[in-house]
């Protein structure tokens, strides 16, 4: 599946807003970077990341709009964990 524009966040300041803004559910300070998949304001999956520069096989936790349209109420709702590597998790 296709996400569109990715954005890459690892700065302190961004992730304290990813996690105020779109993963209230998750706490700030648990992970150290993220990509971002769609518009940054409404994005469609969210890959969140312990390490502040992750490899690009590293393991992540994914959120992804599961299409219930439980997410306008605090964040994407599906969880799995993988990689950003295509084909992999």
């Amino acid at each position: 599946m296709a996400y569109g524009r990715q954005t890459f966040l690892n700065s302190a300041a961004d992730m304290k807003w990813l996690c105020e803004v779109h993963l209230p559910q998750v706490g700030a300070g648990t992970y150290k970077s993220a990509i971002l998949y769609g518009n940054e304001d409404w994005p469609s999956r969210i890959e969140l990341f312990k390490a502040k520069s992750p490899r690009f096989d590293d393991t992540c936790v994914v959120y992804e709009d599961d299409g219930s349209g439980a997410h306008r109420k605090g964040g994407p709702t599906y969880v799995r964990t993988g990689t950003s590597k295509p084909g992999v998790g």
